[in-house]
């Protein structure tokens, strides 16, 4: 199946990017991480090539029932085996984390076909089970990672303490392990600068935000992850129930701050989404921080129903001008990343938008 691999680690748009989620307008994605160790054996960080030789033996166990779930074939890799491109490229898209990609003994990575879900093998630990839905559907994305976790729980002995919960190599994810994070465009709060108090409110409920495009509360492409701060002394239900609530409420939000800036600063707001479409049409130039910049406004275009496309598209120039995919479709090397990137964008702009503004 390493043919699958290579083919949609370079394509723009992932399979389960091509459906459309609930509340996708806001909602890109939900994303559920679990993470798991084996009974007297020393975290991956600290561990010896004899543990984890038995972590991989275990791992590998686990595939027969990881194909019976129904849910599609999965693929094992070694991160060792894969081109130094597509490792990089596969960190930028998140199928893997920067501390699985850099080469070390015993890293696996094992891939369902549609890379909605995938078991990491001797990454932070020792098992962690990755999963994502379009839109925002954090059930959807747990109920997904339970089933490859029950799966799990079949073969090696995990390390599970009777008042703690599950043992991890992180102290904050220590408990249930349950990592919760959803990823959410929002501009309009951004705008109306209501976005920390936003930020601030959320705290009470055990939740942060996080930048996505820059990896801190920064503001690049408008797009940001909601997290659990906690795991320790809170069930997974009751997890979930919160990460509901939180995001219901920013979707909220972030709807009536579009909404008062369509109605009551309408010339101001256009005049943004028209110009960035058009820098984003003729620029022969373009640096990745401008183009997630110009994209949110794309985004934002396209879900106001200025631009005729779909969200696939928005999807799909963002994988675009991450330098890791610039880098493999630059077909003189002289020219540089700037030139090849913005090449790009109005190449699949000429291509799936349907109506312009």
């Amino acid at each position: 199946m390493k043919i699958v691999f290579n083919e949609y680690i370079r394509s723009l748009v992932l399979p389960w990017q091509e459906s459309r989620g609930t509340d996708d307008d806001v909602v890109l994605d939900s994303r559920i991480r679990l993470a798991r160790n084996m009974k007297n054996r020393a975290f991956p960080e600290r561990a010896s090539a004899e543990d984890k030789a038995v972590v991989c033996e275990a791992a590998r166990a686990c595939i027969p029932g990881l194909n019976e779930l129904g849910k599609g074939q999965y693929e094992a890799l070694s991160v060792n085996d894969m081109s130094d491109e597509n490792r990089d490229l596969a960190a930028a898209r998140r199928i893997i984390t920067p501390t699985l990609a850099k080469k070390g003994e015993g890293k696996l990575l094992f891939l369902r076909q549609d890379a909605a879900a995938s078991l990491a093998v001797n990454e932070t630990d020792h098992f962690v089970i990755n999963t994502i839905v379009s839109g925002s559907n954090v059930r959807q994305a747990a109920a997904e990672a339970f089933a490859v976790d029950n799966v799990l729980e079949g073969q090696p002995e995990l390390a599970f303490h009777e008042d703690f919960g599950y043992l991890t190599s992180m102290p904050a994810m220590t408990g249930t392990g349950l990592f919760i994070g959803v990823s959410l465009h929002l501009p309009g709060l951004i705008a109306a600068k209501k976005l920390r108090r936003i930020m601030q409110g959320i705290t009470k409920f055990g939740f942060g935000f996080s930048g996505v495009y820059s990896g801190r509360s920064t503001h690049v492409g408008n797009v940001f992850r909601v997290v659990n701060q906690m795991t320790l002394g809170i069930s997974e239900e009751d997890l979930l129930d919160r990460a509901e609530t939180v995001v219901g409420h920013i979707i909220e939000e972030e709807r009536e701050c579009r909404r008062a800036l369509r109605e009551e600063k309408s010339d101001l707001f256009f005049d943004r989404l028209y110009r960035s479409y058009g820098v984003l049409t003729q620029a022969r130039l373009m640096e990745q921080e401008e183009a997630l910049n110009l994209l949110s406004d794309f985004r934002l275009a396209v879900t106001s129903g200025l631009i005729d496309a779909d969200l696939q598209t928005y999807a799909a120039m963002v994988t675009a001008v991450d330098s890791a995919y610039v880098s493999l479709r630059r077909f003189n090397d002289e020219d540089p990343e700037e030139k090849e990137r913005a090449r790009l964008l109005r190449s699949l702009i000429k291509k799936y938008v349907r109506r312009e503004p």
